[in-house]
């Protein structure tokens, strides 16, 4: 297990995750088997605290007697002493019990159905020029360098950002800088590039577009947009498979009809 899988683990259950931290947790769970191995161990641990059980404990035999044989402001104590132990015990478990419930389920389908859209230029293999191709410009390499890197989407958003407004018209470049800024969770800008990517029905980068584009306006927390786009995607003629049941997965966490 990594440690920052169990940094985020130990947060969760002291009960100071942010919402991004809950995310990232959420996606460590679903990609390391020993972290969540680790974290089901700790649910049930969790679980298996109940109330009853110190109420029963508190009634052991021998306690009862000392209590009993005791002055009155001491039985008081002990008895306060026990419903103090009690409420913290009953806090820690709805504590669990309320962050292992759903709170987000928009973010949480973003987290799992927003993956890495791989580089298909012509130049993905970061040579040099193929005979009958153009020349890669050096800002341009780079910048797809760090969008292939895939580790930090805000580097790579701010590279792909300049290449954008140094070649407008070029869609493809634009369509990159849209999923670098939907992965860096800007949203509002990520719409504003990918709208006329997925506008542009001649162009190779459209259905993908559209796509994340429906994924860019349920970020932004525009839904009925999320919800048309994702619905357009999914009836629009040789639609990528592998983004038709992540299209679903999202259009169901969407609020409303």
């Amino acid at each position: 297990m990594e440690n920052k899988g169990e940094h985020l683990l130990e947060k969760y259950f002291a009960n100071a995750l942010s919402p991004a931290e809950r995310i990232e947790l959420q996606q460590l769970l679903n990609q390391d088997p020993a972290l969540r191995k680790e974290y089901d161990f700790q649910q049930t641990l969790a679980g298996a605290i109940r109330p009853g059980s110190l109420r029963d404990g508190l009634q052991d035999t021998a306690l009862r007697a000392a209590a009993e044989a005791s002055k009155p402001a001491i039985r008081r104590n002990i008895f306060l002493m026990s419903l103090a132990v009690a409420a913290s015990v009953v806090a820690l478990v709805a504590a669990v019990w309320f962050f292992a419930l759903p709170k987000d389920p928009v973010g949480n389908a973003l987290a799992t159905n927003l993956t890495h859209y791989p580089n298909r230029m012509d130049f993905r293999s970061l040579g040099g020029p193929e005979v009958g191709q153009e020349t890669v410009p050096d800002d341009v390499r780079r910048a797809f360098e760090l969008y292939d890197d895939s580790t930090n989407y805000h580097r790579s958003a701010e590279a792909l950002g300049a290449v954008v407004q140094r070649y407008p018209e070029r869609l493809a470049y634009r369509f990159y800088y849209g999923c670098a800024l939907l992965r860096d969770k800007q949203y509002t800008l990520a719409i504003y590039h990918l709208q006329p990517v997925a506008g542009a029905p001649e162009n190779t980068y459209q259905p993908a577009a559209l796509y994340h584009l429906g994924l860019a306006y349920a970020g932004a927390g525009q839904y009925p947009q999320a919800r048309a786009t994702l619905q357009e995607f999914l009836q629009a003629p040789n639609t990528l498979q592998k983004y038709r049941q992540p299209a679903e997965n999202m259009l169901k966490a969407l609020p409303g009809k």
